[in-house]
């Protein structure tokens, strides 16, 4: 984002600087638009053919800003554009790595805590009527469903809930979990990083706890709020893979919407 800022500012005052020296040298050195132009651009490319060269002492003058000015400019736009191009092709091979992740995630662990929690999802049928996915959406589609989670009211009926299944799910995969926490590629932020924390947070709120089975009404409603949390954390990361397997995976993406967590979608 602040390069893209950057790259506005530089382009802005490039193109104020070439157009005031063209001017400048429309007028002082009595050259033609496309001369004026021409030699503005060679000067701040530091190509300088010679071919043409200012007369005057206020065309010098201009030549000697532009090339202080322009020069500066120039090769801001050309730093700052290189350096977007560069972070975006990064990005495009970290999220390829990300995606195997979401799946991995899923395959092992993802899919049988959505099971597990959504038993007791009395609005089930409203999370599937979000879920409606679409072969036409598009990225903002998807960025709209994950808004709608949050907006999502989940009655769920904490005091059927099984929370010693949820709790041993966790434990088996504990190091799973961990080893993927620890991978470089997961940011600060990240929607997967976030979900792995939130989970990590609900089995140590779960360990403070000794007997899962024999749980007070006050510990039932705390461990709903973490419940309600990694749920919901679930369904926005599951959107996401969804989102990547529309794109590079159809044939999966179509399995999914059949046979995945929520059922036919």
């Amino acid at each position: 984002m602040l390069e893209k800022v950057r790259l506005r500012i530089y382009l802005i005052l490039f193109v104020f600087v070439l157009i005031s020296s063209t001017i400048v040298f429309m007028l002082t050195e009595d050259l033609s638009v496309f001369d004026a132009l021409y030699y503005s651009i060679v000067t701040v490319s530091t190509v300088g053919y010679g071919d043409i060269s200012p007369q005057s002492d206020i065309g010098k003058i201009m030549a000697i800003v532009l090339i202080v000015a322009g020069v500066g400019t120039f090769l801001g736009v050309i730093g700052n554009a290189t350096e977007i191009f560069i972070k975006r092709e990064e990005g495009k091979k970290r999220d390829k790595k990300v995606h195997i992740f979401l799946g991995l995630l899923f395959s092992e662990v993802g899919n049988k805590l959505l099971a597990i929690v959504q038993k007791n999802d009395r609005t089930i049928d409203d999370t599937r009527k979000l879920l409606h996915f679409n072969n036409l959406y598009k990225q903002r589609h998807y960025k709209n469903l994950s808004k709608g989670v949050e907006q999502l009211s989940i009655d769920y009926g904490v005091e059927s809930c099984d929370f010693a299944e949820i709790y041993e799910l966790i434990k088996a995969n504990k190091e799973f979990l961990m080893r993927m926490l620890e991978n470089p590629m997961l940011l600060e932020g990240d929607q997967l990083t976030e979900l792995i924390r939130d989970i990590f947070h609900l089995y140590e709120e779960f360990t403070y706890r000794l007997n899962i089975d024999n749980l007070t009404k006050s510990d039932k409603e705390h461990l709903h709020h973490d419940i309600m949390r990694v749920y919901k954390g679930l369904i926005k990361t599951w959107i996401m893979y969804m989102e990547y397997l529309h794109v590079s995976y159809p044939v999966l993406y179509s399995f999914n919407r059949k046979q995945g967590p929520f059922g036919n979608l």
